[in-house]
């Protein structure tokens, strides 16, 4: 044994020596140090590697760093925003290195349309939102990474089902037909605002329109710009006056290959509901409302089924699960030789709260860039497959069958059991035609859609400051829509099984020329001229198959093998978009900004009197900070901006300009069967673009070193030549006609804040914005929509017009002594008075006033992060102040009428009127459900502050090659504060899919 220790002794005695001697031959030693910034502030992360090799490592949480070095080596360390710092290591083993910051890197470059520019040059309104300040935890759509993260840009979720859309706008709406959502342009290829999914007019199939941007990958995203003013906006002509939005995804990078993964894990549960009557409340207040209306006869419940009745069936619950995100992401960069490259595949998949609903997404992206002397050229390259499983909304449904699925959770007593005795969905005991909320979960309504775009430049500099550009794209997506409604659900059993195939092809083309001249004028004076040319089209065409009678009853959509078709629709359809643009930087002595830019828009989709339209625009920009006369030890930035421009919007859809006919149904003229033609809508061939005029006047400030830095910026948005639908007599021949007319205004102000509220060891950054915006219409031109025939003149574009409740009637000798309301509703102790606004003596339409707007005035975000060490607390505030909506739900659930015929409502009804209850919350049981919700009652104040994310995450340096692994929990929609008494002031109330709070656990790594 003593003679195994002495060999083993030696031996490693031996290595040792050997491992010595060839250090010494290659003068390597073990080099430690530690790198901090010019504040003495420790950098972790900072990159420390041996010149012209891959050899090195990154700093732990301390700034300390350790590796074996050469004494001829150069150590080069790098931090991002601090200027690298290259250093001999010679005979020195303990450095210590500070690393100052640097200015130029801090201005970082911007995106702008058709290039970029330093962000301290910008002259028009621009808000950026790099990947560190995008909103954290699963987001299956850009949508979710903008919510409140920029002022002026208003996100409202329209549906909380999985890849439900965003209704987002920019400064406010302005557009009545047209769109009022922005422009996207991904890595230089403007999309399609056009939905990219078949619908359905069925009500069992309808469901609110998908988010068109689901199929982009949030994760490959690494900045967003949002241009806001016209200054910024008119070098996309007819297309910029909603804004513009921005996405540049990630590149690859000049170093070795990184490897970047991250993974996430959530769960969902119903984030709120209403409160609805339990089966022994709802037997209770059903004989209170049928005795009062028929005192003569017997109760419906005895006095024995309501003791045994229980809490019964809780509907939503059935519905609704315990939801799940889950999604996976791996990306690689790097470079070889002057190749940079950027790969990445991503899984998405989403089951939500309310059963059978799904999303489902698999992703990849491809990114190169090649760059050589006089040459750069690149790629990109996204593919996305899609598949989504809905739920029927049942919206828009007048027929006595209510397709709605959360509509009909509402109509179905809690007495009542999801299933009978033989096994089979129960039917509603008064009205047989609404079906079981249960049995609507049978119908298989699934969308697969497959989206390829992508881009590729080639750039050659003919010569010094002046280069060429060539850019072309291409977006095209594949959707198909099979809906299945069995016989179990009433709608299939009536017609033998129903069902229902569509199919969209769209796809767009982009070819752009430009010539870019960039020439430095000395004395810090610069000029930079872009010109060329753009051409888009856009083609769409799909079909409709609707077919009943199956010949084998089946629930699986591919064993269909026979049934009666009743009707096939197709539509081709395409526009194209032609543009000249140019635009003019001039910068002098880094103090005085001019931009000038200008686009002249041929588009097929207006009338030939009118398919040119030009737009342009002019801004200044004042460096104050840059005069010889500013001298503040305070002060690091000012900088005022002013613009002015035309900008346009073309986004009605095609043909409005065309007369459109309709097919009418045959007629017999002597012994022949006559297929005839009905006009719709005349041809307007002067018909044209909106034209919207803005004006920008800018504030961008840095103060403290830095430590806090922000913009104000106050416009004034008019658009004019507003598109509307006029309404025609029947004498007419038509029913309607597309006009330009009237005009709309937004004004407001808008305010960034970001402050480094401390620095060190504990540091503490908050960020902020807040908008104010007053829409109003400026000139209405007769126009009225129905519902709003005594509109204000000048009131906003989403007002809410209804009757002013004074109270609710207590007797029947008040109801004598008040105005008549006959006309409008029924009056009797415990229902609603109106107020007589105009004081003819009667209630009518006339009496109707704007009781506030769907549109916010003031919204805001507020985000703090607090650091310490390797620890991230961080929490994410969202606001919306100065909205009102109706909330037709509560309207509904609170009119006890008919309660007793198997409608079920909300437990606030206990709190109702009656001649022993005369300080009620809810009106008695007289009340008329037609309308009445459209007044002051029901139409309630919808603001809210909201807890939109909390996320803590430990980062972990270093760790067995990980260079860098973070993990995190997250909760979304932690609590919301509202007056509103709805289950979510953001949502659709009526055919809502349920909010959820979300609580997620992921990592992220780079290796």
């Amino acid at each position: 044994m003593i003679k195994s220790g002495l060999v083993g002794s030696i031996r490693i005695a031996i290595v040792a020596a050997l491992l010595v001697c060839n250090m010494i031959a290659h003068g390597q030693t073990r080099i430690n140090g530690k790198v901090f910034s010019d504040d003495g502030e420790a950098l972790i992360g900072a990159t420390v590697t041996i010149k012209g090799t891959l050899s090195g490592t990154i700093t732990d949480n301390e700034g300390n760093f350790s590796l074996m070095a050469e004494n001829k080596d150069t150590l080069v360390i790098s931090y991002l925003g601090y200027i690298t710092q290259y250093i001999q290591v010679g005979t020195s083993t303990e450095l210590t290195v500070q690393l100052d910051l640097d200015l130029e890197t801090l201005d970082e470059f911007v995106v702008i349309g058709y290039g970029t520019q330093k962000k301290s040059d910008i002259t028009g309104s621009v808000a950026s939102v790099r990947e560190e300040d995008m909103n954290p935890g699963p987001n299956v759509s850009v949508s979710n990474l903008m919510q409140s993260t920029a002022p002026g840009v208003v996100l409202t979720q329209s549906s909380s089902q999985p890849g439900g859309g965003f209704d987002v706008k920019i400064r406010g709406a302005s557009s009545v037909l047209g769109a009022n959502g922005p422009l996207y342009v991904v890595d230089g290829l403007p999309l399609t605002s056009d939905n990219i999914q078949p619908g359905s007019s069925s009500r069992h199939r309808y469901s609110p329109p998908r988010n068109p941007l689901n199929g982009i990958n949030p994760q490959d995203i690494i900045s967003i710009e949002i241009l806001k003013d016209a200054s910024s906006t008119a070098i996309y002509g007819a297309r910029g006056a909603n804004g513009v939005v921005l996405i540049t995804t990630k590149r690859g990078k000049s170093q070795r290959l990184t490897l970047d993964y991250s993974s996430s894990f959530s769960l969902q549960h119903l984030n709120s509901e209403y409160d609805m009557l339990n089966a022994k409340e709802y037997a209770t207040v059903s004989n209170e409302v049928f005795l009062l209306k028929n005192p003569e006869d017997d109760p419906i419940y005895s006095a024995a089924q309501i003791n045994n009745a229980g809490e019964g069936t809780h509907w939503i619950n059935e519905l609704t699960r315990l939801g799940t995100i889950h999604q996976q992401q791996i990306g690689a960069s790097g470079s070889y030789n002057n190749l940079k490259y950027y790969a990445s595949a991503n899984y998405y998949q989403h089951k939500g709260i309310v059963e059978i609903s799904e999303l489902e997404r698999i992703g990849g992206r491809v990114n190169i860039d090649y760059s050589k002397k006089k040459v750069n050229a690149g790629l990109s390259m996204s593919y996305s497959n899609t598949h989504d499983r809905q739920v029927p909304f049942g919206a828009n449904s007048n027929a006595a069958e209510f397709g709605g699925l959360f509509d009909n959770t509402r109509n179905w007593s809690p007495l009542l059991p999801v299933r009978d005795e033989n096994g089979d969905f129960t039917v509603h005991p008064v009205r047989s035609l609404i079906p079981n909320p249960m049995s609507l979960l049978n119908i298989d309504d699934r969308i697969e859609t497959n989206r390829l775009f992508g881009t590729a430049f080639f750039e050659y500099e003919l010569f010094s400051g002046l280069k060429a550009k060539l850019n072309v794209g291409s977006d095209q997506s594949n959707s198909e829509r099979e809906a299945l409604i069995p016989l179990s659900v009433i709608r299939g059993e009536q017609s033998n099984g129903e069902g229902e195939v569509g199919e969209i092809d769209s796809w767009s083309s982009l070819g752009e020329f430009t010539l870019n001249y960039n020439l430095e004028l000395g004395n810090n004076s610069r000029l930079d001229v872009l010109g060329g040319t753009t051409f888009q089209q856009f083609d769409r065409e799909g079909n409709t198959t609707f077919f009943v009678n199956f010949a084998d009853q089946t629930t699986d959509f591919s064993k269909i093998t026979n049934a009666d078709t009743l009707s096939v629709v197709r539509f081709k359809e395409r526009s194209r978009l032609l543009s000249y643009l140019g635009r003019v930087n001039y910068s002098i002595e880094d103090k005085y900004l001019l931009t000038f830019s200008f686009r002249a828009d041929g588009s097929t989709k207006f009338g030939p009197n009118n398919k040119w339209g030009f737009f342009p625009s002019g801004a200044f920009a004042w460096k104050i900070h840059n005069e010889k006369f500013f001298n503040s030890s305070y002060i690091n930035e000012l900088k005022i901006r002013a613009s002015y421009g035309h900008i346009g919007n073309q986004e009605i859809g095609n043909k409005r300009s065309q007369s459109l006919y309709n097919v009418t149904r045959r007629a017999v003229i002597g012994g022949q069967p006559i297929q005839g033609l009905a006009a719709l809508r005349p041809d307007n061939p002067d018909l044209r673009w909106e034209k919207t005029t803005q004006y920008n006047l800018g504030l961008d400030f840095a103060l403290l070193d830095n430590r806090i830095y922000g913009s104000v910026d106050v416009y004034n948005k008019l658009t004019t030549d507003v598109l509307l639908d006029f309404q025609l007599p029947g004498t007419a021949g038509f029913d309607a006609v597309t006009l330009n007319a009237g005009s709309i205004n937004n004004r407001g102000i808008e305010f960034a804040l970001t402050s480094r509220n401390l620095v060190g060891d504990f540091k503490w950054t908050t960020s902020a914005n807040f908008a104010y915006n007053q829409n109003q219409w400026n000139d209405r031109a007769g126009f009225y929509p129905e519902g709003q025939q005594i509109a204000e003149e000048y009131g906003p574009l989403s007002g809410i017009y209804g009757y002013q409740v004074l109270g609710l009637f207590q007797s029947q000798d008040e109801i004598d002594n008040s105005p008549d309301q006959s006309a409008v509703a029924i009056a009797a102790p415990g229902t609603f008075k109106y107020a007589d606004t105009n004081e003819d003596g009667r209630i009518t339409p006339e009496d109707r006033v704007l009781l506030g707007q769907y549109d916010p005035k003031y919204t805001f975000g507020v985000n703090n992060t607090f650091q310490y060490k390797n620890f991230d607390l961080n929490f994410f505030f969202q606001g919306s102040l100065g909205k009102k909506k109706m909330n037709f739900t509560r309207a509904y659930l609170e009119d006890v009428d008919d309660l007793p015929e198997g409608f079920n409502k909300a437990r606030t009804v206990l709190d109702r009127w009656t001649p022993n209850n005369l300080d009620a919350t809810v009106p008695g049981a007289d009340n008329i459900l037609g309308g009445f919700a459209n007044n002051s009652w029901y139409i309630e104040n919808s603001s809210f502050v909201r807890l939109r994310n909390l996320t803590l995450s430990y980062t972990f340096m270093n760790i067995n090659g990980v260079s860098n692994l973070r993990v995190y929990a997250d909760v979304q929609n932690l609590f919301t504060i509202t007056p509103y008494k709805g289950n979510d002031p953001e949502t659709d109330e009526f055919v809502q899919y349920p909010n959820a709070k979300t609580y997620s656990i992921g990592l992220s790594a780079t290796f």
